[in-house]
C-alpha cells in the first residue's frame, strides 16, 4: 500500500481537485479510462446484489467497491497529468502542483459514460491516507483540518458537513461541496461533489464523487450506495 510519512490533509484536497476538474478539462473529448483495475469476482454482499444486481465489484490496494456498469475504472497517471497540465494552462499552478504531488496516491479513478450534460462526466476516485499517528487523531479533527484546507482552494465551497453512518469503519464524515469550474479550471459550469472520509485505525479512506449540478439530485442515492459498498 502506498503510504504517507506524515499526516497530510492536502491528500483530501487533491482528491477533490481530481474529481472536480478531471472531466471539466475534457470539454471537447471523451475520456476512456483504461480498466487497469478490472472488475473482480464479487464477494458475498446480499444487500448490494439485491438492490443492484448488475453492479460490478472493483478491487484495489486493500479495498473493494461496487460501481454501476456504466462506470469504467482504473488509475491512469496520464489522465491525471492532463488534468494538471490544463489547470496550469488556466493559471492555477498552485492546484496543478497539488494534484501532481499526490497523483501517486490515487488508487482508483472511474468515469461514468452515461452523463447527459456535455463537457463534464460524473466521476469517482479513491485515495488512502496512512499514518501511525492517525490512531490518535479523531475523525472530527481530521474533518476540521480538511475543511480548513479546502477553504483555501478558490472555486470550492463546502455547503454541508455531517457525520455518516458506517458499520465497517470507526467513524465517517460526509462533505458536500459546490465547484465553480470557471474558477477552478477555466471552463464554464458548476458541479457538485461529495466526499466520504472513512477512518479505520491508522488510516483514512477518502472517496470523492463529482457530477454536474443538474444531475446531483438524481445521483445522491447512487453515491450513497457506492460509498456504503466500500470495504477493506
Amino acid at each position: 500500500m502506498r503510504r504517507k510519512s506524515v499526516v497530510s490533509i492536502t491528500l483530501a484536497a487533491a482528491a477533490l481537485l481530481l474529481s472536480a476538474c478531471a472531466q471539466a478539462t475534457a470539454t471537447e473529448r471523451i475520456v476512456v479510462v483504461t480498466a487497469t483495475i478490472p472488475p473482480s469476482p464479487a464477494p458475498p454482499n446480499d444487500w448490494i446484489l439485491q438492490e443492484h444486481p448488475d453492479w460490478l465489484h472493483y478491487s484495489g490496494e486493500g479495498f473493494g467497491v461496487w460501481l454501476p456498469p456504466s462506470y469504467a475504472g482504473g488509475s491512469d497517471p496520464a489522465e491525471i497529468q492532463r488534468v494538471a497540465d490544463t489547470l496550469r494552462q488556466a493559471g492555477r499552478d498552485d492546484l496543478a502542483s497539488l494534484l501532481e504531488a499526490n497523483a501517486g496516491y490515487v488508487l482508483l479513478y472511474a468515469v461514468d459514460a452515461s452523463n447527459q450534460i456535455p463537457g463534464f462526466a460524473t466521476n469517482f476516485n479513491v485515495v488512502a491516507e496512512y499514518n501511525s499517528q492517525m490512531s490518535s487523531i479523531t475523525m472530527e479533527e481530521y474533518a476540521d483540518a480538511t475543511l480548513s484546507q479546502l477553504a483555501t482552494v478558490g472555486g470550492v465551497t463546502v455547503s454541508k458537513t455531517e457525520t455518516w453512518s458506517s458499520d465497517d469503519f470507526d467513524t465517517a464524515y460526509k462533505l458536500t461541496s459546490q465547484y465553480d469550474l470557471q474558477a477552478l479550471a477555466g471552463v464554464p459550469g458548476y458541479a457538485t461533489g461529495v466526499q466520504y472520509l472513512l477512518k479505520a485505525g491508522d488510516h483514512v479512506w477518502v472517496l470523492s464523487f463529482a457530477t454536474p449540478q443538474e444531475e446531483f439530485a438524481d445521483r445522491q442515492m447512487e453515491f450513497e450506495d457506492v460509498a456504503a459498498s466500500f470495504h477493506e
